[in-house]
């Protein structure tokens, strides 16, 4: 028997830091699980430890799942019961066909993109950023990326991002960026950011 385990975004930090002090960690819910457009859940993939599956039922709004079986199953299973997606299990954006809305896509650059609304790819066949109405960039808490304008609260930067509790970092104009304002809509070097040397 092992628990998989996500919680919401919101109580991610305060999860983390509360597993941390009872002297497990650090960040034991560390995988993104992602929906509408970012990082909604963090993913606990497995724990066959009693202590820790104990103090994981004590966290609030954390869901949990105990049995037997693979445990890369059962955490599908569990992200996708609470309409989530996994980047690492993310489909490849099609060449052709259509791209579904609300899902997950990897472009061939490694990039993790969220589907709008659906659309045909033989249609509108071009690079993802060529059609912003029909599907957007999701940042991968952690990585330093080019900066790319936040359309809303789903893909701002933040002042505390809960994957890694630090500032989110981006690249623009030469220079690397850290957020000084929680959802940061504005452009680095015009407001709400701090050059990083």
């Amino acid at each position: 028997m092992s628990m998989v385990a996500i919680i919401p975004v919101a109580n991610l930090l305060s999860a983390n830091q509360e597993l941390e002090a009872k002297g497990w960690g650090p960040n034991n819910f560390s995988v993104p699980v992602y929906a509408n457009g970012g990082a909604a859940w963090g993913a606990l993939h497995a724990s066959g430890i009693p202590a820790l599956e104990a103090d994981i039922l004590l966290i609030p709004n954390v869901i949990t799942e105990v049995s037997n079986g693979d445990p890369v199953t059962r955490i599908q299973a569990l992200i996708a019961a609470q309409g989530g997606q996994w980047g690492a299990q993310a489909p490849q954006l099609p060449t052709s066909g259509n791209a579904i809305a609300s899902t997950l896509y990897r472009y061939s650059d490694n990039s993790l993109w969220w589907c709008i609304q659906t659309f045909s790819r033989t249609t509108f066949g071009g690079h993802p950023s060529t059609y912003p109405s029909l599907i957007r960039i999701v940042r991968q808490p952690g990585q330093v990326e080019a900066w790319t304008q936040p359309i809303d609260q789903y893909d701002s930067y933040q002042l505390v991002n809960p994957f890694t509790g630090n500032p989110d970092e981006c690249t623009h104009a030469g220079k690397r960026w850290r957020s000084t304002t929680a959802n940061n809509v504005w452009e680095p070097g015009v407001f709400g950011w701090a050059e990083v040397v």
